[in-house]
């Protein structure tokens, strides 16, 4: 009497099994034999499901990244772009005084050195914050004041004193303690410029 084949699990690959009833009973559920899901059909569906919770997971590096981008690392670069395009305009007033002036006064020398310094300095910190170097607009900045001496002399008053309010203003936006430092340092700089400008005028 021929031997029946033993159809038990020990001897059916389950994969081929499933393979061959999804073939030949295409839509039908109800297998003798249970059999697990493809590794292929898991590592979809895990996939799916991690897209579905919000997309590929980032590695710590890129998050950092990407929060530096978004953050703190655009806000300080922005903050630094600006005062260099400040400590431009006031090297480039300052030059045009003490031109203006003949060099007559030692004062308006200092603040057109000290606005030269400040943008080295900036210059330096955003190539430092960004691997870059910002590009300054050329020419003798702020239009080229023209007028009476002593009106000049009142609106370089005023810009100082905006510079000064720039830079206190950075200085408490500014969370690494070195830029801060920097900051304080040129609002300081600013009042002393301030000071400078009245004297000249009190001369006069």
């Amino acid at each position: 009497m021929q031997e029946q084949p033993d159809w038990s699990m020990e001897q059916l690959d389950p994969e081929v099994f499933r393979r061959v009833w999804e073939r030949v009973m295409e839509g039908r559920t109800d297998s003798p034999i249970q059999v697990a899901p493809s590794q292929e059909g898991v590592s979809g569906e895990k996939k799916a499901q991690g897209e579905k919770q919000g997309g590929p997971q980032q590695s710590p590096q890129e998050q950092s990244s990407q929060e530096q981008e978004n953050g703190d690392g655009t806000q300080t670069q922005q903050i630094l772009k600006k005062l260099l395009a400040l400590a431009w305009e006031g090297a480039a007033a300052g030059g045009q005084l003490v031109r203006r002036t003949g060099g007559r006064y030692r004062m308006l020398a200092q603040m057109t050195a000290d606005h030269r310094t400040a943008l080295r300095r900036l210059s330096a910190a955003y190539f430092l914050e960004t691997g870059e170097h910002c590009t300054l607009p050329t020419g003798r900045g702020q239009g080229g004041k023209s007028g009476p001496l002593d009106r000049v002399l009142r609106e370089q008053y005023l810009w100082e004193e905006g510079w000064q309010k720039a830079c206190r203003t950075a200085a408490e936006a500014l969370e690494e303690e070195t830029l801060r430092e920097l900051c304080q340092e040129l609002a300081q700089d600013a009042a002393l410029h301030t000071r400078a400008i009245r004297s000249v005028l009190e001369r006069m």
